[in-house]
């Protein structure tokens, strides 16, 4: 990876395989087709948690919302990817600003967050403060990425 091209978008689950990838129109009435999309995905390869399907359907809403306010261009993307123990999607969209992704917070530049000890600074790319609440309570880990071209927010639930 050059030196400039900043962290991974999406630090991928061990084991995972890409089940389902869509996009969406950039509207609000995507949010609701993702978060159908989210629960039919999940539960065609066998999801059967519903603390987990929910959990997903939710936080996708979260970060659909987020895509629309946060980032530009015609479509934002949801992928899902699974493995044995987890469920993890992401939402990717055209970044708003050209900027660098953010620092690393206390470790390598690809370890994704859990509650954002410490708090975030206003210069992340990050989520809205409600929705980063959600986020924290209901996801075993997520981050947000940015790249001057992508904004990727991602989360992994464990089953």
């Amino acid at each position: 990876m050059p030196p400039d091209a900043g962290p991974p978008a999406v630090v991928a689950i061990g084991g995972g395989r890409l089940v389902a990838q869509h996009d969406f129109e950039r509207t609000a009435e995507s949010v609701g087709r993702a978060r159908l999309h989210i629960e039919d995905v999940l539960t065609e390869h066998g999801v059967d948690d519903r603390d987990v399907v929910d959990a997903a359907v939710l936080l996708v809403s979260e970060l659909g919302t987020d895509a629309l306010q946060h980032g530009r261009g015609p479509a934002f993307t949801v992928a899902v990817t699974l493995s044995g123990m987890s469920v993890q999607v992401s939402v990717q969209t055209t970044a708003v600003t050209a900027r660098p992704a953010p620092a690393p917070r206390g470790g390598p530049s690809s370890a994704p967050r859990r509650g954002a000890p410490g708090g975030t600074s206003a210069a992340d790319p990050d989520i809205a403060p409600h929705s980063r609440t959600i986020v924290d309570m209901m996801a075993d880990s997520w981050d947000v990425r940015q790249t001057p071209t992508e904004r990727t927010a991602w989360f992994r639930l464990d089953r």
